[in-house]
C-alpha cells in the first residue's frame, strides 16, 4: 500500500476571500486539474484523486449539485474533457489524505524538479532507470 510518505508537496495555496468549504474544495479541484493539464504529457490519461471531502466527491460523481457548486462542476467537466482524462476519486479520512498536513503547518519534502535530477545523473554517470510513478500534494488551505 502507499504511505503518506511516498506523496512530495508541489503547492500550497490561501483562500483569497472567505467561502463555504465545499466551495473551497471545489476550487481547490479545479486548480489541481488545471495544473494537471499544464503538461500535454499528462493529457490522454488517468489521474487518482484523494479525497476528504464527501460532499464534493458526491456531487463530482452525480455531476450536479443543487447548491453554487454547479458552476465548478461544469468547469471540472470542461477541463476534463478538453484534456481529455479520466478522474477517478477516492475518499479517505482527512487523517489518512497526504494534503491535509500541508494545511496544518507541516510540510511534505518537496517534488524534486525533473531537469535537475537528469543533471544530477548525468553528472554522476548514473545508468538510466526506468521512470518511476511520482506522486504528489496538492493542497488549497482553507484558512
Amino acid at each position: 500500500g502507499l504511505q503518506k510518505q511516498e506523496f512530495a508537496h508541489v503547492f500550497s495555496v490561501r483562500r483569497k476571500w472567505p467561502a463555504h468549504i465545499n466551495y473551497l474544495e471545489g476550487q481547490a479541484y479545479l486548480m489541481l486539474l488545471r495544473w494537471i493539464l499544464r503538461s500535454r504529457a499528462r493529457h490522454c490519461s488517468r489521474v487518482v484523486i484523494l479525497l476528504d471531502s464527501a460532499v464534493w466527491l458526491g456531487a463530482a460523481a452525480k455531476g450536479r449539485s443543487g447548491t453554487i457548486l454547479n458552476r465548478l462542476l461544469r468547469r471540472a467537466a470542461a477541463l476534463e474533457m478538453a484534456g481529455d482524462i479520466m478522474v477517478h476519486m477516492v475518499l479517505v479520512p482527512s487523517a489518512e489524505n497526504p494534503s491535509d498536513e500541508p494545511s496544518r503547518g507541516f510540510r511534505h519534502k518537496r517534488a524534486p524538479k525533473p531537469a535537475a535530477n537528469k543533471r544530477l545523473q548525468r553528472l554522476k554517470g548514473v545508468a538510466r532507470e526506468a521512470p518511476q510513478k511520482r506522486r504528489f500534494v496538492l493542497h488549497s488551505h482553507g484558512c
